[in-house]
């Protein structure tokens, strides 16, 4: 699994993101570009 450039665009205020217990392999560079109200990852 991959987390690709701009995975999130469209949820500029997403503040919470959980993403653990996953097979994550790679994170583009620009995977969470946009994601200003972001606090905790």
């Amino acid at each position: 699994t991959s987390i690709k450039d701009d995975a999130f665009a469209g949820l500029p205020h997403l503040e919470y993101l959980f993403i653990e217990n996953n097979k994550i392999e790679s994170i583009s560079k620009h995977a969470f570009r946009g994601l200003r109200d972001l606090i905790h990852l």
